[in-house]
């Protein structure tokens, strides 16, 4: 591996911890069926080990997943243990986050459906689609599909639960396109990894502690309890945002336009442009993305998937060129995948708040999905959805979001109020607002004009401001302009005498009515304190 980007990777990024990593993904429903049809192997067991390795020799991060096999339902019927490689994970003090991938927990009983990566890697059909986790009878199955990809005619909310039976039943059917050959038990490199984030079930955690066979007491790992907020960050606990927006300087992102959907590079540029546009053009949010270079052989000039190797380049790629993304099964499957690298350096508050610098987004679409990718506005509608996440976006629950966890179709890049809050609170305006000059005095009867100034917003801003006065240091606030055009400049009759306590502030109200939990009512604004 190159030394030089091995020093970078160490300084700059790391994996997403296997506890929080984030279910996000835009896909169309796939069934166990389609599922059965597909996967090489089929088993079930026990999650024994979920370790983060770094290949030292390929300069890659991933997650590796071992399982104890306790039943094959396709493969060879000797086989006891196999290790699956995801994409994420965490290593060392870093973080690179990514949607769609499932989650393993150690200690947990499954069922599987694996396929194959291209150099013999097994792991999860469909991706997160693939994997079912066994209640205690082990004779019921729960796919978890809370924030995972589905189409609008499915069921909203929770998991779907199947007869184990049924699924044993599917896997020894017959297949079509399954791969039978050339998978290995682990990946190549698992002898030269080097290991971080890892996490045993309990009796494996036991032994490693010196008390053979006798499972200890462990907390559970896995999501925390309760439905997550409204536009969520996409990792709850170490959100993360790109800094460079609070001094004004765009994000760019290369776009390699080979391979895409359309057939036609320029309608595939225009259509990543229109997604680009949607995120810019939120007036109260600071934000700016644009497309950087056209490089139209990235594949070739970097060495490796920006979902595995950072390069310090923002890329929107097609056609999967690196094969990560599980194939659709007919018109359904992953449509694509987003997301981010960051730093956990000091964090940065925001909102109340605390905020880690994201780098290198990258947006990889999948290969084969044209019935759905072949039209314009639905290819520009998943990239805003992709780069959503890439601004550090979670799945949103709210009608009319374009950050839900399926596609509307032929709806274009257009956002939802939910996401423009989110825009908002993650990425605010800087306001001021300066008090009365030295030695002025406002009193009852007088007309005074508030003056404020805020950083340069993009397009028409229609958006306004509140502004609220305290007579009691900040303990309650009355609203003296409600709705205030967003001009920088207010008219108000002074209506009380002089105080002491005075404190007079600006807010920016959110589209919505009420904010999400763990956000102010309000995300942008400015308080002054002076006597009047």
């Amino acid at each position: 591996m190159n030394t030089r980007r091995l020093a970078l990777l160490a300084c700059a990024v790391a994996l997403i911890p296997t506890t929080d990593r984030a279910h996000a993904a835009l896909s169309l429903y796939v069934t166990p069926e389609d599922l059965a049809r597909q996967a090489a192997v089929v088993v079930e067991g026990q999650v024994t080990r979920t370790a983060t390795g770094l290949d030292p020799q390929a300069g890659t991060l991933a997650t590796y997943v071992g399982v104890r096999v306790e039943a094959v339902h396709r493969g060879p019927q000797d086989l006891d243990q196999i290790v699956l490689r995801e994409l994420g994970g965490r290593f060392g003090e870093f973080e690179s986050v990514i949607d769609a991938v499932p989650l393993y927990e150690a200690g947990e009983r499954v069922f599987l459906f694996l396929d194959v990566a291209p150099d013999g890697a097994l792991r999860t059909s469909g991706m997160f689609f693939g994997k079912f986790t066994l209640d205690s009878t082990r004779e019921q199955a729960v796919r978890e599909l809370d924030g995972q990809g589905r189409i609008a005619s499915r069921p909203e909310g929770g998991g779907e639960r199947f007869s184990r039976a049924d699924l044993a039943a599917l896997a020894a059917g017959a297949t079509s396109g399954a791969t039978t050959h050339g998978w290995h038990k682990a990946p190549n490199e698992y002898s030269r990894l080097i290991w971080d984030d890892e996490r045993l079930a309990p009796v494996e955690l036991a032994e490693a502690r010196g008390i053979p066979g006798r499972p200890l007491e462990v907390a559970p790992v896995g999501r925390s309890a309760g439905a997550a907020p409204d536009f969520a960050p996409l990792v709850p606990s170490t959100p993360a945002r790109w800094m460079e927006a609070d001094a004004g300087e765009p994000i760019r992102i290369a776009v390699d336009p080979r391979r895409n959907p359309l057939g036609d590079d320029q309608a595939a540029l225009a259509a990543i442009e229109e997604a680009l546009l949607a995120w810019n053009t939120i007036p109260e949010a600071r934000v700016e993305l644009q497309i950087g270079e056209i490089v139209p052989d990235w594949p070739t000039r970097f060495n490796g998937s920006p979902a595995t190797t950072y390069h310090a380049e923002n890329v929107v790629l097609f056609g999967d060129p690196w094969e990560q993304i599980a194939d659709p099964i007919g018109c359904s499957g992953v449509l694509a995948i987003g997301g981010y690298w960051r730093s956990t350096g000091e964090p940065r508050t925001i909102n109340g708040r605390q905020f880690w610098a994201a780098h290198q987004v990258y947006v990889i679409f999948n290969n084969g999905l044209e019935c759905f990718l072949g039209n314009s506005e639905n290819l520009a509608e998943v990239a805003a959805h992709e780069l959503g996440h890439g601004l550090g976006f979670g799945h949103s629950g709210q009608v009319d979001s374009i950050m839900r966890p399926f596609p509307y179709g032929q709806r274009g890049a257009r956002l939802g109020s939910d996401e423009m809050d989110a825009a908002h609170c993650h990425y605010p305006h800087s306001f001021e607002l300066p008090g009365p000059a030295a030695g002025q005095v406002w009193v009852a009867g007088s007309r005074q004009e508030i003056l404020w100034t805020a950083t340069h917003e993009v397009g028409q801003d229609n958006a306004t401001v509140d502004i609220q006065i305290s007579r009691d240091a900040g303990a309650t606030w009355r609203t003296i302009a409600s709705g205030a055009r967003n001009d920088g400049r207010h008219t108000w009759t002074v209506d009380e005498a002089p105080g002491t306590n005075l404190r007079l502030r600006l807010v920016r109200p959110l589209r919505q009515s009420a904010a999400p939990s763990g956000y102010p009512n309000a995300c942008s604004g400015a308080l002054a304190q002076f006597p009047i």
